[in-house]
């Protein structure tokens, strides 16, 4: 004579199967996984590493010219012009 499964009992074995059907899935999808997660890591690392060489050397470069201040009258008109000169080359 053969005993009927409760519904629990049921369930349970549902569960059980499609638990070991996924888990063989996972298992074998795993490796292809992994493969993906290194590519697209060495990818965004490329990416970030790309980035901080060519933001620098896209930015202006400022050689401390922007503004000049001078409170003394010592300093002569030749002085000034190599000053503006220097500026206007740079620019």
């Amino acid at each position: 004579m053969k005993s009927k499964l409760t519904d629990e009992e049921f369930d349970q074995l549902w569960q059980r199967a499609e638990a070991e059907r996924y888990g063989a899935k996972l298992s074998q999808e795993y490796p292809a996984w992994c493969a993906r997660q290194r590519r697209r890591t060495g990818l965004v690392t490329v990416t970030a590493v790309m980035l901080a060489v060519a933001i620098p050397s896209l930015m202006p470069h400022h050689n401390g010219y922007g503004k000049i201040y001078g409170n003394s009258s010592d300093i002569t008109e030749a002085q000034w012009v190599k000053i503006a000169s220097d500026m206007l080359m740079e620019a």
